[in-house]
């Protein structure tokens, strides 16, 4: 089977969420697009497969299609689309309208639930969707058994602090503040979501480092309640999650090795909650060894075989011909 994964270069270069291109290259995707030496932008895209690769894809991966806009809903290839957050139903609209796609990863299951509505709504029997929980690259997140698990920080914050978006950070910021008179505590800075070099995985690197270092780290799942990698990489790390739930498939159960926070809570009884689980360490054990054995269900591994079996399924089933 000839897989393909259609990203622009620039973005591969920099876009900081590396998890497509990190399961494109374990699918052996050929990777190709605007920006690389064998894409020709005033080609079609089936133009530039024939002249360049000498035939057609039986599969291409697509990221961003909106950067290849010439003749992708005319390839005769099946054509798959993947989201980190489809929040911006305009934009996710827009990219289908130039792909036609006939498979969408949805790596957020309200996301999913809310496309398979309008899916349903529309009568679009020719697109499938599917919902693939985030995961974490073991290669990266892991958890170093063979040290002492000698762990400096108490309480870390990471991901982006924005009122607006992620309103339990902000509260979680002023708490790390109080706990740091008593405590040793850290805010781990956003990298940001674009940046020079992010196809090193560098980031991702010095993130995990801060992970392994850290006994409880302090996140939220955003206004749109997101299941985001951090509930995977966290616990990956042998490091103590403290967050609020975020929508997910019933089986994605994570209570257990959760430091449970409720967004509406005032900061002190989150101050309050957090210290009383560093203060069990017991409890801080038992919740770091279940969140291990949760975090394997979550790997790159997995993810990829699951995307595998997906786009196998779609294809199967497919009533459009390709």
């Amino acid at each position: 089977m000839r897989l393909f994964h259609l990203v622009a270069k620039k973005h591969w270069l920099h876009k900081s969420d590396r998890y497509r291109f990190i399961a494109a290259d374990k699918m052996d995707c050929q990777r190709t697009g605007v920006g690389w030496l064998a894409w020709d932008e005033s080609k079609t895209a089936e133009d530039n497969f024939s002249h360049s690769f000498g035939a057609i894809p039986d599969v291409v991966i697509c990221y961003k299609p909106g950067d290849h806009p010439l003749g992708l809903a005319d390839l005769d290839s099946f054509r798959v689309l993947t989201y980190n957050e489809m929040f911006n139903e305009d934009r996710v609209a827009e990219d289908m309208n130039f792909t036609e796609p006939h498979l969408v990863v949805c790596h957020h299951v309200n996301d999913w639930k809310r496309w398979e509505g309008l899916r349903r709504k529309a009568e679009m029997d020719c697109v499938r969707f599917i919902h693939l929980p985030h995961c974490h690259d073991e290669r990266i997140f892991y958890f170093e058994r063979d040290k002492p698990d000698l762990r400096e920080i108490d309480f870390c914050l990471v991901g982006k602090i924005n009122n607006g978006v992620y309103p339990l950070r902000e509260k979680l910021r002023k708490v790390m503040l109080s706990l740091s008179e008593r405590y040793r505590c850290y805010i781990h800075p956003h990298c940001g979501f674009e940046l020079a070099g992010a196809n090193w995985n560098l980031h991702l690197l010095r993130f995990a480092e801060v992970l392994r270092r850290s006994r409880i780290v302090c996140t939220c799942s955003s206004k749109y309640r997101y299941r985001l990698s951090k509930y995977a990489e966290v616990p990956a790390c042998g490091a103590v999650l403290a967050a609020d739930l975020p929508e997910r498939m019933p089986q994605d159960d994570m209570e257990e090795h959760m430091i449970v926070l409720d967004p509406s809570w005032p900061e002190d009884k989150i101050e309050r909650t957090l210290v009383s689980a560093l203060k069990y360490k017991a409890g801080l054990r038992k919740k770091r060894d279940l969140g291990l054995r949760y975090a394997q269900r979550f790997t790159m591994g997995c993810y990829t075989e699951n995307l595998k079996r997906g786009i196998d399924h779609a294809r199967s089933s497919c009533r459009c011909g390709v």
